[in-house]
């Protein structure tokens, strides 16, 4: 799949900039995945594998994190 050209809600993370931008952990006690932003600091999604429930939050202040470059 090719990135949008237009603003996307579902385009893959493996297209956002900058590379490295998302932080992805597997949780194996819970079967889990846990996916934060690193752009915007606050913002945590997770998918239980195998199954169909998944869920989001942004617990943030809306700041972006301009200190990004320094942390890749």
């Amino acid at each position: 799949m090719r990135p949008c050209r237009s603003p996307c809600i579902l385009s893959q993370v493996a297209y956002d900039a900058p590379k490295g931008c998302w932080s992805l952990k597997h949780d194996p006690p819970n079967n889990m995945v846990v996916l934060r932003s690193l752009v915007f600091p606050g913002y945590t999604h997770f998918s239980v594998i195998g199954s169909a429930m998944f869920g989001g939050g942004y617990f943030g202040n809306g700041a972006k994190n301009h200190d990004l470059a320094f942390m890749l």
